[in-house]
């Protein structure tokens, strides 16, 4: 069983030929320059990996004609090197069914990058130091049962930052640790307190435990975004949050929630809180995605990233 694996691409040689099995996460339709369309999207290698079939190329027609979303292919095609970033031209491509010998399941692609019982035990640990005890009962009361086992293993995001499995807890916990700069900022710290910040900067995200399925869209989140899912999920402890914190501090955490994400991608912060908690997010995922383009490459490679070129 010829798994393809991040680490071994990144070593290869632009238009190196590869054959072996993916794991089709998502894809969709895209234009190029000359009129004509392509699909892009990303594949499970042993870690995440972009890919492009072009238009006029096998892997682009049986793409167009089926859903492969979710699902274990085989692929020929090519390694393709731009700008320091290295993805996949896909030129043929293959859904395994019932009806082949070879016997996969989605686990065997997902890369192991973080020990995830270690992560959620640091995460724990910082909630507890910074969180009054009241609030640590809100922590525990919804990092629960099938929330929290989703929570531990779910991906940050389907093509972007921390798209690996655990990827969530990760992303969730750098947000975390960064929170403790507030400290330098004292007007900040009069209008926003430990409880509501620690506590929004924790469950930020948590709709995504419904929004993807091992970083697959699902269904749900096909009709709603994680800060709307996120908000459905606290919503259900309404009574136990207001009894605890009051019904002011019930209100500012789902707006933080809400807003997060800022202008462009949702609702735009209302409070001092959201606004905050939006640029500490923004800052995690940007640098990770740096984190994660650097993988690979030595410290002589020029890379282009938001249009900047860095060496």
């Amino acid at each position: 069983m010829d798994i393809l694996n991040k680490e071994e691409i990144l070593k290869m040689v632009d238009g190196q030929r590869v054959s072996g099995y993916v794991y089709l996460r998502s894809y969709q339709v895209a234009p190029t320059k000359n009129g004509g369309s392509y699909i892009g999207g990303h594949v499970e290698v042993k870690g995440d990996m972009p890919f492009k079939a072009w238009g006029n190329s096998k892997a682009y027609i049986a793409l167009s004609q089926g859903k492969y979303n979710g699902k274990i292919c085989h692929i020929e095609g090519k390694v393709n090197e731009y700008g320091g970033a290295i993805s996949l031209i896909i030129d043929e491509i293959v859904v395994l069914t019932d009806g082949y010998e070879v016997s996969l399941t989605p686990s065997d692609f997902f890369l192991e990058k973080y020990d995830i019982e270690a992560w959620y035990g640091e995460l724990y640990k910082l909630m507890k130091k910074n969180l009054s005890e009241n609030a640590m009962k809100v922590f525990e009361l919804i990092m629960n049962g099938e929330t929290l086992e989703r929570f531990k293993v779910e991906y940050a995001a389907i093509n972007y930052h921390d798209n690996c499995k655990g990827g969530l807890l990760a992303h969730t916990t750098k947000v975390v640790k960064i929170c403790s700069i507030i400290r330098m900022y004292s007007e900040i710290r009069s209008r926003v307190s430990d409880d509501l910040l620690y506590l929004s900067a924790v469950l930020h995200d948590i709709g995504k435990i419904f929004e993807y399925s091992d970083g697959v869209i699902s269904e749900m989140g096909k009709a709603m975004a994680h800060p709307t899912i996120g908000c459905l999920i606290v919503s259900n402890y309404e009574q136990q949050i207001e009894e605890l914190m009051g019904e002011d501090f019930y209100y500012k955490l789902l707006a933080a929630i809400a807003q997060h994400n800022g202008d462009g991608y949702g609702e735009v912060p209302r409070t001092v809180v959201s606004y905050v908690l939006n640029r500490f997010d923004l800052l995690e995922s940007e640098l990770a995605l740096l984190n994660q383009n650097l993988e690979g490459k030595d410290s002589e490679t020029q890379m282009i990233v938001a249009g900047m070129k860095l060496n």
